[in-house]
């Protein structure tokens, strides 16, 4: 019981402290830098599907209405006073202030995703994110085109919104870290998908799609690289078993994969969660000795495994 209490003041405490950081704007919508918001009020976590509430995402499309246009204070923290920046411990303003944690958090100075050559953005209202996501994950995206040159453009689903916070379809996406991108499927280059499309053991480009885990994991060694990577386990085990078939080393895909130790196991870099059958979730992570991004407070960066829906592809 005295622990229960202890870990339920800290979590409250924590909660308070998160909310430091977000995007004020002026009557006429634009951005004033150099602010610090401090909330005096609870920020709110939705969650529009019945998926697990300990998922990263759930996957769903975004809202046509971006929530970075709504005006006012911020969705998060309604209730504001404004200090001035910079404060101790903070990002530097050109890489982004991601803002508490991606299940409870919001963006300062984020980045968009500007429109290229080997990806299709499929909301440009909802790719925000810290200067460090938007190069890590465009240059993994690169990698694997310039590997495979024949296959279609990676549809980019949501990051963040311009300020953060709540994001229809989502439990996180809501500090600028976390980002949806498709599966790499087979076919022509200019059959690209335009949303995200299931995979089966039929369609899946499994060397491809390998191809751009292996570059995202890369980045796994910078103080901001990836921290965790989703996708449905039955998948793992299609991408694992092709990966090592080209001869890929067993330490590899050791390190990188959930698979075989169970939807449960907390090995490897990749993770299964249900509703990943699509897309992988990308969560990079908080850059280092910055007192303002946070990690969830549930489970491995705010996860849990979880079982597979089905028994999916052998």
């Amino acid at each position: 019981m005295r622990l229960a209490l202890y870990a339920s003041v800290g979590a409250a405490v924590l909660s308070a402290s998160v909310a430091l950081y977000v995007v004020f704007r002026d009557d006429h919508g634009a951005e004033r830098p150099g602010l610090l918001p401090v909330a005096s009020a609870a920020s709110v976590d939705r969650e529009t599907t019945t998926a697990a509430p300990t998922e990263p995402d759930v996957g769903g499309p975004a809202a046509d209405t971006a929530l970075s246009d709504a005006p006012g204070a911020s969705l998060a923290w309604p209730d504001l006073e404004i200090e001035e920046l910079p404060p101790t411990g903070a990002a530097p303003p050109e890489l982004g202030q991601s803002v508490g944690s991606p299940r409870d958090g919001a963006l300062l100075s984020p980045t968009q995703l500007s429109n290229g050559r080997d990806y299709v953005i499929r909301n440009e209202s909802t790719v925000w994110g810290t200067r460090n996501t938007v190069e890590h994950l465009a240059k993994a995206i690169e990698t694997m085109r310039s590997q495979h040159p024949a296959v279609h453009r990676v549809v980019v689903g949501d990051i963040s919104t311009r300020r953060g916070g709540p994001l229809p379809g989502h439990t996180s996406h809501q500090s600028g870290r976390d980002v949806d991108v498709g599966l790499v499927m087979r076919g022509r280059a200019e059959d690209a998908p335009a949303e995200f499309v299931e995979a089966t053991r039929d369609n899946l480009d499994r060397r491809a799609t390998y191809d751009l885990i292996e570059a995202l994991a890369a980045t796994r060694d910078d103080p901001t690289g990836v921290e965790l990577i989703v996708l449905d386990y039955n998948l793992q085990r299609l991408l694992r078993r092709a990966a090592a078939a080209r001869g890929v080393p067993e330490e590899t895909l050791e390190a990188l994969f959930q698979f075989p130790h169970g939807p449960e196991s907390r090995h490897g870099l990749v993770r299964h969660m249900p509703a990943h059958r699509d897309h992988i979730h990308v969560r990079f992570r908080c850059p280092e000795d910055d007192r303002y991004c946070r990690e969830p407070l549930i489970g491995f960066a705010g996860m849990e495994a979880a079982e597979p829906t089905d028994h999916g592809p052998d």
